[in-house]
């Protein structure tokens, strides 16, 4: 990869480091995310206490109602929804990272525009296809966007820089998101779309046997450790051409591995009822 010179010999910048100000955002953020999963269970339809939810967590009873409630429908909700909302939050963090710009998103390095230029071809020429093939059709439309723009970023004059990246980019996603357009006017395929855009928890509902779990506990392991290893391979490459991330990349794959089994046995022992 050939870098700039700009990134190559510009003076490393200092880092300010406010631990306490970041320590009360973590803090304070997984108690407001605590908060408002608790409240978002106890709310709805039917009223539920607080009380009731914590005995639904911790001493179920499959006779009451409430707890048939909270541990079918709305915790498992609330937790996609949480998962869907950090995960959001990740990505847009290495968005910000690797670009340099404090608004960047997936949608900025044509992640959501391959994403849904895929979608739309499957709805275009596979309408029946099964919602897992869809899922598995999205990320790979999201790998072809965000390698687009790396590649044409890339091999432009002067080497890869977070100003090429983002303005590669906003063109590939323009191009994917008028071709995903185009495809739904010619095929009347918008409103389908739409509904994939949109989301939704509706149809997330408890684990009803101990495979499930254990196929649940296993993909979301891999998934985190995965995440981690991503995350801390492109920290490691970011902090050659000279950005100064530290801390993050001492992230490795082998321990990005380790903290995925540890989540996997947590979450085993959360999920699955004691004998």
């Amino acid at each position: 990869m050939r870098l700039s010179a700009a990134s190559t010999d510009a003076p490393r910048p200092k880092l300010r480091s406010r631990p306490l100000v970041a320590s009360f955002i973590i803090f304070g953020g997984l108690a407001a995310l605590l908060l408002g999963l608790a409240v978002s269970v106890s709310v709805g339809a039917a009223d539920i206490k607080l009380s009731a939810v914590w005995e639904a967590v911790f001493r179920f009873n499959p006779e009451l109602t409430q707890h048939q409630i909270i541990r079918e429908l709305r915790l498992p909700r609330a937790l996609a929804g949480a998962l869907v909302g950090i995960g959001f939050a990740v990505s847009g963090a290495i968005m910000q990272g690797m670009t340099r710009n404090p608004l960047a998103d997936p949608g900025l390095l044509g992640i959501n525009a391959g994403a849904g230029f895929v979608l739309a071809l499957c709805f275009a020429f596979f309408p029946g296809l099964p919602f897992h093939y869809l899922i598995l059709f999205s990320f790979a439309g999201a790998a072809i966007g965000a390698g687009l723009v790396y590649g044409i970023s890339s091999m432009s004059k002067g080497g890869l820089s977070p100003v090429r990246l983002a303005l590669a980019g906003a063109v590939v996603s323009a191009l994917l998101l008028a071709l995903s357009e185009g495809i739904a006017i010619y095929f009347h395929i918008s409103q389908d779309l739409a509904f994939w855009y949109a989301g939704g928890v509706a149809g997330t509902n408890g684990c009803k046997s101990k495979s499930s779990v254990h196929g649940f506990s296993a993909a979301s392991s891999v998934l985190v450790g995965a995440g981690l290893a991503l995350s801390g391979a492109i920290l490691q490459g970011l902090s050659r051409i000279r950005w100064q991330i530290q801390g993050f990349s001492a992230l490795t794959p082998a321990r990005g591995l380790r903290l995925c089994c540890s989540f996997r046995s947590s979450l085993l022992s959360r999920l699955l009822p004691s004998t």
